[in-house]
């Protein structure tokens, strides 16, 4: 097929660049411009620099002829002299970074916890990544943690759970410890979890916890979900129950300050007891998680565990004992809410 003609002067889909057009509208320009040169097939230099001028107006035409790499250089380095001409387009730049910490301070000011206040985040924050990606200011790894930093706690948990759920990149077995997740993963994970105006840990479903014995010493909030494959608890929490843990053990997690850090250690075969049955699992010890216990897929697996929905919308976890092949019913209840919990825990298992 042939390639399109360069449309008119006077053309609804031609661009234009004139002296009254504010600045920062100048990448604009040349964004479409460009678009047009990949479905027109113009590839010359010279060709380039020619649509260029001849999409303004007689004066800016004037002024951009005379600069340096006009008459002689690539239509990249004369792009280049064209905005370095003008203030306000090179300040864009210049300034993206500036204008992103201003938008996280005022976001973090009351952090995104509903869908449209996402959605308005996501699209300020798009447009300036954009620039700070293309200019090599900001890494992919800097980007999410910069996005992740506004997000209310109980959605950046949720966003954690859903991510950890997510299969490795094509052609590997894991995930990058220091850069596991692309800025795309990580917007489309907020997506997700605030469809239905909920946080959800996986298949829609409530993020929920159980309170058994740990230890021996004291009946924790634990928050449960099989997305990851590990079970971890704080440092906060170790130190009370004092659980003695191997310092050369040690992964890297994403702590609650949103920066990746290692672990400290791994405590082994800690008790768990679920009414009559103890479980003994393998912690690992996370400095500053926004959980208590995490019980996650090893769990899941040394339990046989089977989750049952009831018609209010609650669950009930059937755990079997890997020993004494006994069976218990385990209830959850909404993560968060440890007093009302609690307060039924101690009437026992039903």
């Amino acid at each position: 097929t042939m390639a399109q003609s360069m449309p008119g002067l006077n053309e609804k889909s031609t661009p234009r660049f004139e002296k009254s057009t504010d600045p920062e509208e100048l990448e604009r320009f040349f964004t479409r411009l460009e678009e047009l040169f990949d479905k027109c097939a113009i590839a010359p230099d010279v060709d380039k620099k020619k649509y260029a001028v001849v999409y303004t107006d007689i004066k800016t035409e004037k002024q951009w002829k005379v600069l340096d790499h006009f008459a002689k250089g690539t239509y990249e380095e004369f792009k280049q002299d064209v905005l370095s001409s003008y203030d306000s387009a090179l300040a864009g730049d210049r300034d993206a970074m500036q204008e992103l910490k201003q938008l996280i301070r005022r976001y973090r000011l009351s952090p995104i916890q509903e869908k449209s206040e996402y959605m308005s985040f996501k699209r300020e924050f798009q447009v300036l990544a954009v620039v700070l990606k293309k200019e090599g200011v900001c890494s992919n790894r800097e980007l999410v943690d910069q996005f992740l930093a506004p997000m209310a706690d109980s959605l950046y948990n949720s966003m954690k759970l859903r991510m950890e759920q997510l299969n490795p990149p094509a052609g590997k077995t894991s995930r990058d410890p220091v850069n596991p997740y692309t800025l795309e993963d990580v917007m489309a994970s907020g997506l997700d979890v605030l469809q239905g105006g909920v946080y959800v840990a996986k298949d829609s479903q409530v993020l929920c916890s159980v309170f058994p014995l740990v230890n021996g010493v004291e009946k924790l909030e634990s928050l449960y979900d099989t997305g990851s494959q590990i079970v971890s608890m704080s440092e906060r929490i170790a130190d009370r129950l004092g659980l003695i843990y191997d310092p050369d053990i040690v992964i890297n997690m994403q702590s609650a300050n949103k920066q990746v850090e290692k672990s400290l250690g791994m405590a082994k075969n800690v008790p768990f007891l679920f009414g009559d049955i103890t479980v003994y699992l393998q912690v690992h010890i996370i400095r500053d998680p926004t959980y208590d216990v995490l019980l996650e897929r090893p769990f899941d697996v040394l339990t046989a565990s089977t989750v049952f929905n009831n018609t209010e919308g609650g669950q009930v976890i059937k755990i079997k004992d890997p020993n004494s092949l006994r069976s218990a019913m385990v209830p959850t209840f909404p993560w968060g809410q440890r007093r009302v919990a609690q307060r039924e825990v101690e009437q026992g298992f039903q």
